[in-house]
């Protein structure tokens, strides 16, 4: 099976429900902000079902965690998908107020999980760093580095940032009941 395709196909649809759903909010900030979720929820799209389904899965790496196949894979990175969606979800429907608490909260564990393993793999040894989807896809060293800071660690920053603004009063934009 292939596995990248799965994880696309996975959260694409996923991804596209809850655009849909939250159309009456939409904003471009929050669509923007929804982005680094999504693309956080893809890569964990596949791993929950093939670290059970798989008897060829080596197991599960991300920054800090690394866990062998099995039921973990399908408990941490299920976790990190429904979360990512979650905030997605959040982003999406321009929420305000405590609960933004969460996708900042979220953001700052995954840039403590992989933002700090890559900043000290990128001062000590770059060519020891790669992405690694499935058996047939894989970036190696610099470029790795270059396209997780810019996909992940920078917009995960700036969706940080902008949740925690939104922790406060509203500006007219419907709580959510």
């Amino acid at each position: 099976m292939n596995w990248l395709a799965f994880a696309a196909g996975i959260s694409i649809t996923v991804y596209g429900a809850l655009v849909a759903g939250a159309r009456p909010n939409l904003t471009q900030a929050g669509f923007l902000a929804s982005l680094p979720h999504f693309v956080l929820a893809a890569l964990q799209g596949a791993a929950p079902v093939r670290a059970i389904v798989d008897p060829h899965y080596l197991g599960w790496s991300f920054g800090l965690l690394q866990i062998e196949r099995g039921w973990p894979v399908t408990v941490v990175a299920g976790t990190m998908f429904l979360a990512a969606m979650m905030c997605a979800w959040l982003a999406l429907n321009a929420r305000r107020g405590p609960i933004m608490y969460a996708v900042a909260t979220f953001d700052a564990a995954v840039l403590l999980i992989l933002g700090g393993p890559l900043v000290a793999i990128a001062l000590t040894n770059p060519t020891s760093f790669k992405i690694q989807a499935g058996e047939y896809f894989t970036i190696p060293s610099i470029a790795g580095i270059i396209l997780t800071a810019t996909i992940l660690i920078l917009p995960l920053i700036l969706t940080m940032a902008w949740a925690l603004r939104r922790t406060g009063a509203s500006d007219g934009v419907p709580e959510a009941a």
